[in-house]
């Protein structure tokens, strides 16, 4: 996870990464019903896979927490980068 690199699109939300010690807890704030619709979107991806635990979504009035297991991680950047509220994703040595 340390090589693996994204630019957020600021222009659509903040994200603040904070890792824990068997997971990776997202805070995204958002204003646009676009992204809001693209986080709905992500979500159900999520809960449709065979793993309930994987992923964890809280949504707030002004904010979501999505605590993500170490073994998901790379699916859910990956998902923000498809539903582009990530512009880029890297690895880097």
């Amino acid at each position: 996870m340390e090589h693996l690199h994204y630019v957020v699109e600021t222009d659509k939300i903040e994200l603040k990464e904070n890792k824990r010690d068997d997971d990776i807890e997202f805070i995204i704030t958002y204003q646009s019903p676009e992204v809001h619709h693209a986080i709905h979107q992500i979500r159900q991806f999520f809960e449709s896979d065979d793993y309930y635990t994987d992923i964890l979504f809280y949504t707030f009035k002004d904010y979501v927490q999505i605590i993500v297991k170490r073994d998901s991680y790379l699916t859910f950047i990956l998902g923000l980068f498809k539903w582009n509220l990530l512009s880029k994703v890297e690895w880097k040595e």
